[in-house]
């Protein structure tokens, strides 16, 4: 799970990838990956209570996307992009702390742990799909 989220991250630090991903992007797979990290700051917040609590950006829903102009069609995505990095980089944080990763595996079941990695995985797998430039290596 660490091992996903420290990929994704390190796609999303390069200040030439985020433009990329934000213009192959779609408004709907932009709030995709914004929520998939909101849930998982939420569940490794939940499961880690001397982490600090991390802030939630609001964003409107997406139904009024379609009557936005594209310019503020690409600001939201750019927004939301923004906000779903931060969300990853402050869960990447979380979880490499000693006392916050340690809390987390005790208070996770197996079931759930394997859900969470999951989803780390299809974030890398999205953005690695939108940003053609990442160097793709096998994990094992």
């Amino acid at each position: 799970m660490i091992s996903a989220l420290k990929s994704a991250n390190d796609i999303l630090k390069f200040a030439k990838n985020r433009p990329l991903i934000a213009s192959k992007s779609s408004p709907e797979m932009m709030w995709w990956f914004y929520e998939r990290c909101e849930c998982l700051s939420k569940a490794v917040a939940e499961r880690c209570p001397k982490a600090p609590k991390l802030l939630t950006a609001q964003f409107p829903s997406m139904s009024v996307v379609q009557v936005l102009p594209r310019h503020e069609v690409d600001q939201l995505i750019n927004r939301l992009q923004d906000a779903g990095h931060k969300a990853l980089t402050g869960t990447l944080g979380q979880l490499t702390h000693k006392e916050h990763k340690l809390d987390f595996i005790a208070a996770g079941d197996a079931p759930l742990l394997e859900i969470l990695r999951k989803e780390c995985w299809q974030l890398v797998g999205m953005l690695g799909n939108v940003c053609p430039g990442v160097v793709r290596k096998q994990i094992r």
